[in-house]
């Protein structure tokens, strides 16, 4: 259906939309809770999570179904067992994921967080390098110290130039023997040197306008403290009556939220694709789809995705899919691709009558969908 040319974001990836933005890694970690624990994904996958982690289970698909969820979370930067999502923000800062985001600027890495690092930074063969060293670098019986110091002289041996680059998360050693002052020094200079290479422009928290970025996200999506509530939905125009401020301020407080916990800036079709997804989804059921849109996964014709093997490791032989253990099943990427088709018809101007002629949309459900669609397109943000 779709025939205008796809955006860069559709070039690049499939429907997982995983944050690209630091900008929620600057925030204080009650703040970073509260943008978290509003993505759609975490509301979605956090409970399968908690429970993978918790008691795995001996079943390999539901153990399949767990670790696919966890990816899925760690896209949106939580690796680390998830807390409900009613979790009040004074209450994360008890939990393991907390403890893990305290600091906001710095915070001390355990080794799992540089394992991790390696497994994201470093490509297939430097990774299998590595890994072979490190097995070869444990001995048979004990853990000789003599062992892993030759280990460490064989280490700059290694012949791989992945392994003279810097990480893409900057990790510094400090010797607490020199003098604070030194040490504060260097740190600062080495923090600007970085922002000016990566283009980082400096600037100050802005902790002030949280609560009014939030509250009027919380209005507008209908945020009913864990989940959303499409029958608490205001349109912005209700929202800004009810705190009374111009319309325009809040379009500009809900697109700060938006990009604060989706990590990207808002467009309609990333909204449907992260936001809208979820919310139909929970009141339309995969059955009432039209016959076009209940097929295998795939997109419409001209539609360019990427192999799933990008946000996945490849599947064992005879293991589910990843979008299938993750709980994307086929029906569920029909809807999806109902909604991409809708909101691209909306946008040429077409009638409700006639998306719906077009695409078979004839149960009161299904034009359900077209009316709530055309209302959050008809708010221009």
């Amino acid at each position: 259906m779709r025939q205008s040319e796809p955006d860069d974001l559709t070039k690049i990836e499939s429907w997982m939309v995983p944050r690209v933005t630091g900008d929620w890694l600057d925030l204080p970690v009650p703040y970073r809770w509260e943008v978290t624990r509003r993505h759609p994904y975490y509301i979605r996958f956090w409970e399968r999570v908690h429970r993978h982690l918790q008691d795995p289970s001996n079943d390999p698909e539901r153990r399949s179904e767990g670790a696919s969820a966890q990816l899925i979370l760690q896209a949106i930067g939580v690796a680390f067992d998830p807390p409900a999502p009613g979790t009040s923000a004074e209450a994360i800062g008890t939990t393991g994921l907390g403890r893990v985001w305290e600091g906001g600027a710095i915070a001390p890495l355990s080794y799992r967080v540089l394992t991790g690092m390696l497994l994201t930074g470093l490509p297939a063969d430097a990774r299998a390098v590595v890994g072979r060293f490190l097995l070869d670098s444990a001995p048979s019986e004990g853990d000789a110290d003599d062992c892993r110091y030759s280990a460490v002289s064989r280490l700059y041996d290694l012949r791989h130039p992945a392994l003279d680059t810097l990480p893409y998360r900057p990790v510094v050693g400090v010797n607490l023997q020199a003098p604070q002052k030194a040490v504060t020094e260097a740190i600062e200079g080495l923090v600007n040197s970085l922002k000016e290479q990566e283009g980082i422009p400096e600037r100050r928290r802005r902790e002030d306008k949280l609560d009014e970025y939030l509250a009027v996200w919380d209005d507008r999506e209908g945020w009913a403290g864990d989940h959303y509530d499409v029958a608490r939905e205001l349109t912005l125009f209700e929202v800004a009556k009810r705190h009374t401020i111009p319309v325009a301020t809040a379009t500009n407080r809900y697109r700060s939220a938006f990009r604060l916990i989706v990590g990207r800036d808002h467009t309609p079709e990333l909204w449907a694709r992260v936001l809208g997804f979820l919310k139909v989804a929970e009141w339309l059921a995969p059955d009432e789809l039209p016959p076009r849109y209940r097929r295998t996964l795939g997109r419409s014709q001209n539609r360019v995705d990427v192999p799933e093997s990008r946000v996945a490791p490849p599947a064992r032989e005879g293991s589910a899919s990843f979008l299938d253990t993750g709980g994307v099943s086929n029906d569920e990427v029909g809807i999806a691709e109902l909604l991409w088709d809708v909101g691209d018809l909306l946008g040429r101007g077409w009638t409700n009558d006639a998306i719906a002629q077009e695409l078979g949309l004839s149960t009161p459900q299904l034009q359900m969908v077209i009316q709530y669609l055309q209302l959050r397109h008809n708010e221009v943000l």
